[in-house]
């Protein structure tokens, strides 16, 4: 149960307590293995099924199975990829609600949801959008809140080996689901800046959306934030401009 985060799994005691009246119920506890309270009609079943339709707002290794990357993720890469590299201002304008709304809804139950049929048409910015958002709402952000102090203090070594090693270092120290969908993220945006003639986004112009999208400071210091947006940006702009070498052993 514990998959679903710490805040979570004290509600589901909760509610089965409320629901059984017991830690065990009595009727469980016969060795039958089976619970003659059916989870479909239970409050806690409920809750259960609702968390796990969630793609939003939770935590990353709640919804990657067998360190796979999640089907909403690569609808929407390959959706840009083969619509959108040449679209001006792709990643930074933002997409109509509407749209938005209607990806948030049907994505976050899990459905696999086409984005290239012709009868039900997505604007490219909607996509990118709603993509935007899912590494937003991450509890915890892509490249996890703790290592943070450290990224931040290797993009001040001067340029050269030792500022490249000490970061590709830190990168690889990062939990494996959140590694395999940064590599994939960044490696996409990588092509995405290969573009930039036509699409205007640069590897730094792709930092400045994509440094406060997957990264944040363990503590939330507005002041603090500000003063490390700009080595978040550059941070970002090197992974896209480094990604096979960071990315590969």
């Amino acid at each position: 149960m514990r998959k679903y985060g710490e805040k979570n799994y004290a509600v589901m005691v909760t509610l089965f307590n409320q629901v059984c009246g017991y830690h065990c119920h009595s009727k469980c506890s016969n060795g039958s293995g089976a619970c003659v309270i059916q989870k479909k009609n239970t409050v806690m079943g409920n809750f259960l099924n609702n968390l796990e339709m969630n793609m939003f707002g939770v935590e990353l290794a709640s919804i990657m199975k067998n360190q796979e990357i999640p089907f909403f993720i690569i609808s929407c890469i390959e959706f840009v990829e083969a619509k959108g590299l040449e679209y001006e201002g792709i990643y930074r304008k933002s997409g109509p609600m509407s749209q938005i709304n209607a990806l948030y809804a049907s994505f976050n139950k899990g459905e696999h949801r086409s984005l290239t049929n012709p009868e039900d048409p997505f604007d490219i910015t909607a996509v990118t959008s709603i993509l935007k958002k899912f590494f937003r709402d991450m509890p915890d952000p892509l490249i996890p809140s703790r290592y943070y102090k450290d990224l931040i203090e290797a993009m001040k070594l001067p340029l050269g080996d030792e500022r490249d090693a000490s970061i590709k270092m830190i990168i690889n120290q990062i939990p494996a689901d959140n590694n395999i969908v940064l590599s994939y993220l960044i490696h996409h945006l990588a092509k995405v800046q290969l573009y930039a003639e036509k699409n205007l986004m640069t590897a730094s112009n792709l930092g400045v959306v994509f440094g406060p999208t997957i990264m944040r400071n363990q503590q939330v210091d507005t002041q603090l934030d500000i003063a490390d947006s700009l080595l978040k940006s550059c941070l970002i702009e090197h992974l896209i401009l480094k990604a096979d070498s960071i990315f590969h052993s």
